[in-house]
């Protein structure tokens, strides 16, 4: 079951008990009822976001030489608020949309293409601000989608490296770019790897760019029986086992310095000697706030229209809108 589906399952086991407890033994009116059972959700939701910063700085205390965390309040109040939104946002709406219904982009065939890969526990929806920018920017997008959450990280490799290998075979894409986020960024440097130790030209790769990326492991994979969580422990040896990556591929390394998720976050810094590796740390940013941050999309479109060459307008010759590929 992908995540589409756990969420319906939590959604209607959430909805049902609303209604027994606002409607049924409160015996309550229906709009009444309705309103209270969408602040009732909005509450857990809040109390979710709450403890698991809590947790993260628990675990930041456990592992990191650095466990103080300075800042002010409104800092820390508005940083919650964000990813509080964010959530709310991406597993009540974005994430649990089936993918017909998510027309994030257009079937515009520029040459020029960014595939995006998601992380931990989501899926293509986490993309459609995003997708929607780069489709209305001129770019061609694609994604892969894990289709069990909790399954090995591998499982999400391996569609991305056909997909790389489709891109580098069609001969109407010049360039590739790559966006991977939290644990879509470690599926990225498998995948790459992989192709590299194939002997693969990568000739027209020209960049990629993690977000929130648990480089070095994050000490909040603590999901029982998710050996995608197993992989991405502070001391798992799969990391370790990755095959080398080209060194001419230029790689965007965003981490955020308050990561409620990659905890420490310091393990977000990529320890490399990978050529070619830009690092940004970010102050006050939630893990999956970034999914909606307008300001951040326009430094990742900066990033991509550096290597990007030749870029083809928005609309095709008839102006028709395209759709966003999924795979």
């Amino acid at each position: 079951m992908g995540v589409r589906g756990i969420l319906t399952a939590l959604y209607g086991t959430e909805l049902m008990l609303y209604w027994l407890g606002f409607y049924q033994l409160a015996q309550l009116r229906v709009g009444k009822a309705l309103l209270l059972a969408l602040i009732a959700s909005l509450v857990l939701r809040v109390i979710f976001v709450l403890a698991n910063f809590a947790l993260a700085q628990w675990q930041r205390r456990r592992w990191s030489a650095h466990p103080i965390v300075k800042g002010r309040v409104q800092d820390w109040a508005a940083m919650m608020i964000r990813e509080g939104w964010a959530f709310f946002y991406l597993y009540t709406w974005a994430q649990w949309l089936p993918k017909s219904w998510l027309p994030l982009a257009s079937r515009h065939q520029s040459n020029q293409l960014v595939i995006l890969v998601h992380g931990y526990f989501c899926n293509q929806g986490f993309w459609r601000p995003l997708a929607v920018r780069l489709a209305a920017s001129g770019y061609r997008v694609w994604s892969v989608e894990q289709p069990n959450p909790f399954a090995a990280i591998e499982t999400l490799t391996d569609p991305l490296r056909v997909r790389i290998q489709d891109a580098l075979k069609n001969p109407e894409i010049d360039t590739v770019q790559l966006v991977g986020f939290s644990m879509g960024g470690l599926a990225i440097r498998q995948a790459l790897g992989q192709l590299h130790q194939q002997q693969v030209a990568l000739n027209k790769l020209a960049q990629v760019i993690t977000l929130n990326t648990p480089h070095e492991g994050t000490a909040m994979a603590i999901t029982p029986g998710a050996e995608n969580n197993q992989q991405m422990q502070p001391r798992a040896t799969w990391r370790q086992k990755l095959p080398a990556l080209p060194s001419n591929i230029p790689w965007q390394v965003v981490y955020s310095q308050h990561d409620n998720i990659v905890s420490p976050p310091e393990l977000g810094h990529w320890q490399t000697d990978q050529q070619n590796v830009h690092w940004w740390p970010r102050p006050f940013q939630g893990h999956v706030a970034i999914a909606l941050d307008k300001n951040f999309h326009n430094q990742i479109l900066t990033w991509l229209k550096e290597k990007s060459v030749g870029l083809k307008p928005a609309l095709d010759h008839q102006g028709r809108d395209n759709e966003y590929q999924t795979h």
